[in-house]
C-alpha cells in the first residue's frame, strides 16, 4: 500500500493521504492480502534469523518466498 500511495509522492495534506489511503485499500484484491498473510511465516524465520535485530537484509523482496 506505502509504494502505491505514495509513487507520486510523499502526501503531505492529512485529507488527500486518507482519500488516497482509503482508495487504495478499497482496490486491494483479496488475492494480495492472502498472499501478504502466508508470507508471515517466512518474515517471522528471518526475524529470528537476524536475531530479532533491524532489517539487515536490505532490498525487501530479496530471498521472499511466497510458497512457504
Amino acid at each position: 500500500m506505502k509504494r502505491y500511495t505514495t509513487r507520486k509522492g510523499t502526501l503531505k495534506i492529512r485529507q488527500e493521504a486518507i482519500k488516497v489511503w482509503e482508495r487504495c485499500w478499497k482496490e486491494l484484491k483479496l488475492e494480495q492480502i492472502q498472499a501478504w498473510i502466508k508470507s508471515i511465516p517466512w518474515h517471522i524465520k528471518q526475524i529470528i534469523e537476524l536475531g530479532g535485530g533491524m532489517n539487515i537484509k536490505r532490498g525487501g523482496r530479496k530471498g521472499w518466498r511466497p510458497d512457504m
